[in-house]
C-alpha cells in the first residue's frame, strides 16, 4: 500500500511542504481489507508537535495510493513498512482517495 503524509507548518507561506512517502506490506484478502488493517498504523503516523522554532507542525495522511497484491503470505497482519522517502513538495489542493 502506497501512502503519503504531508506536514502543515504554522504560519508557513513558502508554498512548499514536507512530505513523507511510504510503502507498507500488509496481509489482507483484498484492497479494502488492506486499507482497513493498515488504518491503525497510519493513525499512529499522524502527529502534532512544536518544532525547534516553536512552530506547530501537523503531520497528516494526505492520500492512499496504489494497493497492489504481491502474492506473499508471510506478511505481518499490522503491516510492515518497506520504503520511506522524505522530500519537499509544492502545496496542492486536498486530494481524497482515503
Amino acid at each position: 500500500v502506497e501512502v503519503r503524509f504531508a506536514a502543515e507548518l504554522e504560519n508557513d507561506t513558502s508554498g512548499l511542504q514536507d512530505v513523507e512517502d511510504k510503502i507498507f506490506l500488509i496481509r489482507a484478502s483484498n484492497e479494502r481489507d488492506a486499507v482497513k488493517r493498515l488504518r491503525p498504523r497510519l493513525k499512529r503516523c499522524e502527529m502534532v508537535y512544536l518544532n525547534t522554532d516553536l512552530r506547530i507542525v501537523k503531520w497528516k495522511l494526505d492520500y492512499i495510493g496504489r494497493v497492489i497484491d504481491v502474492g506473499e503470505k508471510g506478511i505481518e497482519l499490522g503491516g510492515t513498512e518497506v520504503f520511506y522517502s522524505f522530500t519537499r513538495a509544492k502545496i496542492h489542493k486536498k486530494r481524497s482517495r482515503i
